[in-house]
């Protein structure tokens, strides 16, 4: 694998070849370089340290919802929980047929996680939602369909 550094601090590990850097600040150098290891843990000399200067308007990002959940169900209620990469606004569309999601939450604070609680459910119900997270009204993706069931009790 290999460890990241950015201007002398350690930025990230990957087992990949490549990596983006999507906290940048426009108008700001930074410098980067690398480290291999192998499988146990033996680290390699850094590489030759490569500088960038970020120009004065950054080209915006593809946005992307990276992780969602549903947590904390009962009978009548779930929280529906989701990050993105970039700060957005966001919604969920749901209801009790994967196709027919008729019911719309949302949490327009501009923010890289979200959590809105789904209330008034049915006990024991299997319900559908999608994800809807929005970038400033210029670009936005959707989650697949999910499901999750409500508690009996």
């Amino acid at each position: 694998g290999y460890t990241i550094f950015r201007n002398g601090a350690l930025l990230s590990t990957t087992t990949t070849i490549s990596y983006s850097d999507l906290s940048l600040v426009s108008s700001t150098n930074y410098t980067y370089y690398v480290t291999a290891y192998d499988g146990a843990g033996n680290s390699s000399a850094p590489s030759n340290t490569v500088t960038i200067t970020v120009p004065g308007e950054v080209v915006s990002q593809t946005i992307s919802i990276v992780s969602y959940q549903v947590s904390k169900k009962s009978s009548t209620t779930a929280v529906v929980s989701w990050s993105t990469n970039v700060p957005t606004t966001g919604s969920i569309a749901y209801g009790l047929s994967s196709s027919v999601l008729d019911t719309v939450l949302t949490d327009s604070t501009s923010s890289q996680t979200h959590s809105i609680t789904l209330t008034n459910l049915k006990p024991a119900t299997k319900y559908y939602f999608k994800i809807k997270a929005d970038k400033d009204g210029s670009q936005s993706v959707s989650s697949h369909v999910s499901s999750f069931r409500t508690m009996s009790k």
